[in-house]
């Protein structure tokens, strides 16, 4: 029996390419190159308001997520 982990999963690799090119980014330049960033990246519920745009994430890393 083998033992599985996500990060040998191929998507993982692509993960850590996000990762190590968002870490270089400012969030200045990224809402700059993203004029409805704050809008893609927040969301409310009832009693809540979570706004992931400033952190450094976007849509390409959390499609990389998506594909783990």
């Amino acid at each position: 029996m083998t033992n599985s982990s996500s990060t040998a999963a191929p998507a993982w690799s692509e993960i850590e390419r996000q990762a190590a090119r968002l870490e270089k980014a400012s969030l200045l330049d990224l809402f700059a190159a993203d004029s409805a960033r704050a809008a893609k990246l927040s969301f409310e519920a009832p009693h809540l308001i979570a706004d992931f745009s400033k952190q450094r994430i976007d849509g390409a890393a959390i499609a990389a997520f998506g594909a783990l």
